[in-house]
């Protein structure tokens, strides 16, 4: 998706966002020119974690930037994600990485 799309981008599906520059392969395993911007409120049952399927339920979504090291791009995209996480009433959280320890031993 582009930064264009936002505003008409239908959000409700999705469970997380990554912005992705112009070396991205698309694939979440891939630490190249990607970050994952949003997460939302997963729905994870106990059966899921217990059987390790909770991440077959992860839909993601590509935001493609030029540079996902340009804080004024990045941000000038956060804003506009903002806005159309709120009007569809979407909750979670940006920079989940940088919130929590994601490199557990």
């Amino acid at each position: 998706m582009q930064q264009q799309d936002i505003e008409r981008a239908n959000l409700r599906t999705v469970s997380e966002i990554w912005l992705a520059g112009p070396a991205c392969t698309y694939d979440v395993e891939s630490e190249v020119d990607t970050l994952c911007f949003w997460r939302g409120r997963p729905a994870v049952s106990h059966d899921m974690l217990s059987e390790g399927t909770h991440e077959q339920n992860v839909q993601r979504l590509w935001l493609v930037v030029n540079d996902v090291t340009d804080d004024v791009e990045v941000r000038a995209a956060e804003g506009l994600l903002r806005a159309a996480l709120e009007k569809q009433n979407m909750e979670g959280e940006f920079y989940p990485a940088e919130q929590k320890n994601t490199t557990a031993p």
